[in-house]
């Protein structure tokens, strides 16, 4: 069964962990690089990921590792290169 899921940047924080840690596994497929990177740009954007703590940072990064199927090491430098100039380029 698929099911599209839009505004994945809207999501709260509790909603992102509630996905994260439920039962059944979830696939996500982004084919496109420029709409992986928009994806994480606005999922960071979205909850201030700057200001929040560990705990949540982790959540945030957890979350986006699941969604665009990013390594943890690549989805760290495309983390830091939003927080130098808030965008994502390629």
């Amino acid at each position: 069964m698929q099911f599209r899921m839009k505004n994945l940047d809207k999501l709260s924080l509790s909603e992102m962990e509630q996905l994260l840690s439920g039962s059944r596994k979830i696939t996500f497929q982004i084919e496109d690089t420029e709409e992986k990177y928009k994806l994480i740009a606005a999922v960071l954007k979205t909850p201030r990921y700057a200001k929040l703590d560990k705990q949540n940072k982790g959540i945030v990064r957890r979350f986006l590792q699941a969604v665009t199927t990013t390594s943890r090491a690549q989805l760290t430098r495309l983390i830091a290169r939003w927080m130098e100039n808030r965008q994502i380029l390629r």
